[in-house]
């Protein structure tokens, strides 16, 4: 799977090279930009990802977000250990405000996730015994995005802010946990 997720990286980065080589070859550099795909870091997207973003009308500030993301976790304690690998697919509709290239972007969404967990428990009173298991999870978090977006003219697009969301489902005994995560994202805009 860390194949196909590299795999997806770098097809999103060729695409952002193949529209910055159009756009200087047409000399449309100052352009209505309103599709991008970027390459997110944290937030709603778990450890990282990579995203579609798209106005639902060319000049219309309501638009919507989705794509793929990838999470790790690592824990470990005196009598055990646990690691987790998670697969995201996180969709939002978002809103922009702001006028010319840097806006305040407010989005709600939810993020639909399948979580792999292993587990290492050592019971040292039964002569230093270990346990293995793991598990599969669906799991699902609401969430919403509070951000800064700036699309520079030869359609480079930054974005940074906070995702607070909540556990909706209560498949791994974490339902109705709260968090708040930076992200950042690095992306082409078009």
């Amino acid at each position: 799977m860390k194949t196909t997720y590299l795999k997806c990286l770098c097809a999103a980065i060729a695409l952002s090279c193949l529209s910055t080589a159009h756009a200087q070859q047409t000399g449309k550099t100052d352009r209505l930009r309103h599709r991008s795909i970027n390459v997110e870091l944290f937030g709603p997207y778990l450890l990282g990802g990579i995203s579609y973003d798209a106005r639902f009308k060319k000049t219309s500030p309501w638009g919507f977000r989705t794509g793929l993301g990838f999470g790790l976790a690592k824990s470990g304690g005196f009598f055990g250990s646990s690691n987790s690998t998670a697969y995201s697919i996180p969709i939002e509709a978002n809103y922009l405000l702001g006028k010319k290239r840097s806006k305040l972007e407010l989005g709600l969404g939810v993020n639909l996730g399948l979580y792999h967990d292993k587990y290492e428990i050592l019971f040292p009173l039964v002569s230093g015994s270990l346990v293995k298991a793991s598990t599969n999870h669906f799991d699902a978090f609401a969430f919403a995005t509070i951000g800064y977006r700036y699309v520079s003219k030869r359609g480079f697009q930054f974005r940074c802010g906070i995702t607070p969301a909540v556990v909706m489902t209560n498949n791994r005994d974490n339902g109705g946990e709260v968090y708040l995560a930076p992200f950042f994202s690095f992306g082409k805009a078009f």
